[in-house]
């Protein structure tokens, strides 16, 4: 048998195994639904894109990576919480650009160990690297990567931190597979490239239909419709290859048959003032409210905010969106705005609209020159919230119609991604709405973010009980009190901040991760003063709860 071949064989035989080995998780996972596109879509009662499992083993899927040549790397970063030994593997996808789409390299599997309450790293493009039928990714400048992660036992919690010449982004990684998926803050005008990444571990092949909506239509693109995600594979999409360049898009995964995981990757080269990455997951569902609990409306003329309301519905949807300023800064309220999003069409609510931020304006003409659209969805809400005040967000879909919301932050700069200055900070933040609260949560901390201050926000869903929380590190000798004053009391739909201080004593004593336990539902979010990025939490899995129904 020549070197060829036998390197297929090898590779459809590790195909077939790890399907085999993953068909159990189907009981698990959302099924898959041949909707159709008229019928209105439903938010479910409580599905989040993330949660971690204190019972028993958990699946983790980890989208959006990269490595290759050019010196990209995807760096997971799994936790364990749990006072006993964890024991899992890790399946790394990678594929390689093959035009607008991608094709699927050969699979590689891997071991892991997690001793209790501790962190490892696993870099993506040393486990390629070092397998045998991959030798010829050396040759890419860019390979796009995927993992699936299986932990054995309870408490176990996986991130990951995407680079791409210099700039990072992080996100938490999946443990939803779901029927469709949202994406509200996509573009594709010419600074950006904008991929979608699709991963079906599982044994059956899953078909896939992509819609978007753009100020001046509804676009079901040809080479989008009945797209086969192979099992065992992952499909990577350049949108930019297929879909008119916009300033602003949004997109629906509708999955015909099987299931797949989806996130994203969006990349802006510095052309038109904004550099850096993005790697986000998309949402599983629609919902009817969700929450931001943590952002600044910055005072610098370079940075800027803005929210993304999208409706895939048949209906259209109206939405209170309601600005909430902390009490101790500002005593004057922000009056609520209600918006009407219509259908299958989406609405941009800036905060500030800075020069670099990719705004609804309308469209692009043949020369990359802006068209004014005097209807283009754009609700300004920059009169009304004062740059630098600290606030947070919450929404509600008022007629039953429900919605995906995310939150695009960018900072300008002029330099070329292609060449980044020493020191120049990501550029870009996407960041989803919460949309369920829970009574224990975990917020993992990044290697990459030791001995940084970072900034915990918490949010009491509850319409009319006070919530008593409480807030611990863990650390190698386990989960120890965060220095605050006693239990914290969070009124009913009010928020907490709370600055969390790495230990000084180095390696040894950092904190890996953060829990939250509370006595009434909470959401949580943590980021670093004066950064964009924003991280929820991972809320435990048997704890969920929907927001109450009198949310405002």
């Amino acid at each position: 048998m020549s070197g060829a071949l036998r390197s297929g064989v090898m590779r459809w035989l590790a195909v077939l195994a790890l399907a085999a080995s993953f068909a159990i998780l189907g009981a698990a996972d959302l099924t898959a639904s041949g909707r159709d596109e008229d019928a209105p879509a439903t938010a479910s009662e409580v599905v989040v894109p993330a949660s971690f499992s204190t019972q028993g083993a958990q699946t983790w899927f980890c989208l959006g990576g990269l490595t290759g040549a050019a010196g990209n790397e995807t760096i997971l970063i799994l936790t364990n919480g749990g006072a006993r030994r964890l024991k899992g593997s890790v399946s790394v996808f990678p594929a390689v650009p093959l035009g607008g789409a991608s094709r699927m390299w050969q699979l590689v599997e891997t071991e892991i160990a997690l001793e209790p309450h501790s962190q490892i790293t696993l870099s993506l493009s040393e486990v390629i690297g070092g397998d045998a039928g991959n030798e010829l990714l050396a040759d890419f400048e860019e390979v796009f990567v995927s993992a699936l992660v299986r932990l054995e036992g309870p408490d176990g919690v996986v991130a990951q931190s995407v680079t791409r010449r210099g700039y990072v982004d992080s996100s938490n990684c999946l443990t939803a597979a779901s029927s469709s998926w949202h994406f509200a803050a996509l573009s594709t005008r010419r600074d950006a490239r904008a991929h979608l990444y699709l991963l079906n571990p599982y044994q059956d092949d899953a078909v896939v239909d992509l819609s978007f909506a753009a100020d001046d239509r509804r676009r079901n693109p040809v080479a989008y419709t009945g797209v086969v995600v192979t099992s065992g594979t992952l499909k990577v999409l350049d949108l930019s290859s297929e879909v008119t360049r916009r300033h602003q898009i949004s997109l629906s995964v509708d999955v015909r048959r099987g299931r797949v995981a989806a996130g994203r990757l969006l990349i802006f080269d510095g052309r038109l003032g904004l550099s850096g990455i993005s790697v986000a997951n998309g949402s599983p569902s629609t919902e009817f409210q969700c929450m931001f609990p943590l952002g600044v409306v910055s005072a610098e003329s370079f940075s800027s905010s803005s929210f993304l309301l999208y409706n895939p519905n048949s209906s259209e949807t109206e939405v209170e969106f309601t600005v909430e300023i902390d009490d101790n800064l500002r005593a004057r309220p922000v009056a609520p705005f209600e918006i009407t999003v219509p259908p299958r069409q989406r609405v941009q609510v800036p905060f500030r609209r800075g020069e670099e931020h990719p705004i609804s304006v309308g469209y692009l003409d043949e020369d990359n020159n802006e068209v004014l659209d005097p209807e283009a969805y754009l609700f300004d809400a920059g009169e009304r919230v004062v740059p630098s005040e600290s606030y947070w967000v919450k929404m509600r879909s008022f007629n039953g119609v429900p919605i995906s919301v995310e939150r695009l932050v960018t900072s300008g700069s002029s330099s070329d991604l292609d060449s980044p200055p020493a020191g120049i900070e990501n550029g870009v933040s996407i960041t989803l709405g919460r949309t369920a609260g829970a009574l224990r949560h975990v917020l993992v901390r990044l290697p990459q973010e030791s001995g940084k201050t970072l900034r915990l926000a918490l949010v009491n869903t509850s319409v009319e009980t006070i919530s008593r929380a409480r807030v611990e590190a863990l650390g190698p000798s386990g989960w120890r009190p965060v220095e605050v004053q006693g239990e914290i009391e969070i009124r009913p739909l009010q928020r907490v901040l709370l600055d969390l201080e790495d230990p000084p004593g180095g390696e040894s004593e950092r904190a890996f991760a953060y829990r939250v336990v509370a006595s009434e539902p909470l959401i949580a979010s943590m980021g670093e003063p004066g950064a964009l990025w924003v991280r929820g939490s991972v809320p435990d899995t048997a704890e969920l709860s929907e927001f109450g129904l009198l949310l405002y």
